[in-house]
């Protein structure tokens, strides 16, 4: 079945896997990032930020079926508490609220590991969150958005990942 699909977060690094992937199985992507798209155009790319909601309506106005949510802040140093929060959960909110309203039922969001913290012993998706520092309590947050949104809509799917470095 070809879909349509919002990749949010379309110029990063894992962003032009995903889409060459999506476009090689004949879906319609959608991009949407502050940058210019490097090494994969999506068929449709909306320059933006996922804190500007219009940003986010022009992208979801294309009738997307699924959100691929790769944006985040992710930077080792140099920003604040408040723009990991931001950009990790805020930001989240906002795009969750808009595909709500425009009818999306199928997500994917890009985590981290550091949501669980650290750990002598390898963690299953049964740990607690138990983030440490800026980034990973933010991206914890942005979490607990997509907990809430499956929990109160049991027919929007949503899958958490959360690769490591």
């Amino acid at each position: 079945m070809t879909m349509r699909i919002l990749v949010t977060g379309s110029s990063g690094f894992i962003a032009p896997h995903l889409m060459a992937a999506l476009k090689d199985r004949g879906d319609f992507v959608v991009g949407l990032d502050r940058l210019p798209p490097r090494y994969v155009e999506p068929h449709v790319s909306v320059r933006g930020d996922l804190t500007d909601g219009n940003s986010i309506e022009k992208a979801l106005a294309y009738g997307v079926d699924a959100v691929a949510h790769l944006a985040a802040a992710r930077l080792d140093w140099g920003l604040s508490d408040e723009e990991y929060m931001r950009d990790n959960f805020a930001a989240t909110e906002r795009l969750i609220t808009a595909g709500r309203e425009a009818g999306v039922k199928r997500w994917i969001h890009f985590s981290t590991v550091g949501v669980l913290g650290p750990s002598d012993t390898p963690l299953d998706d049964s740990a607690p969150r138990a983030p440490q520092g800026s980034y990973g309590v933010s991206k914890a947050a942005a979490e607990a958005l997509f907990d809430d949104l499956s929990e109160s809509d049991p027919e929007t799917e949503v899958i958490v990942l959360r690769p490591s470095a």
